[in-house]
């Protein structure tokens, strides 16, 4: 019985000691969590696995900016600089700063980064990439 007792210790102990994969409730954490575990090529084929070529080119540079870097993730509603004009549902829209310059927008859809890039025509938002 005892000899059972310790088997049963040592092979919760491993369980437990084991290197346990951080999960995320928020869409934007798990995002750079996964952009900095990954090189930005092998994160783009995974996270963006549906994007045509000319859309991941135009990624793989925003993405290569923000891998890694001292950034500032604020929702649209509350950020206080000067930001793009959106008609309708600011839901899910995140500016993405380093020292109060904005280096994109981003839109979560279906709990992911759907969206890296806004288009804009002057200061107004048409759409997104």
């Amino acid at each position: 019985m005892a000899y059972n007792t310790f088997l049963i210790l040592i092979v919760l102990s491993f369980f437990s000691c084991s290197k346990k994969e951080n999960k995320f409730d928020n869409p934007i954490f798990s995002f750079f969590h996964e952009l900095n575990d990954k090189n930005v090529d092998s994160f783009m084929k995974s996270y963006y696995s549906e994007k045509p070529d000319y859309v991941l080119s135009q990624y793989r540079i925003v993405l290569n900016q923000l891998k890694n870097s001292d950034i500032t993730i604020t929702d649209y509603n509350h950020y206080e600089g000067e930001k793009i004009n959106i008609d309708g549902d600011t839901k899910n829209i995140f500016i993405i700063s380093h020292d109060q310059e904005i280096i994109t927008s981003v839109k979560v859809e279906d709990k992911k980064v759907k969206y890296l890039l806004s288009i804009n025509k002057g200061k107004e938002l048409i759409g997104w990439l």
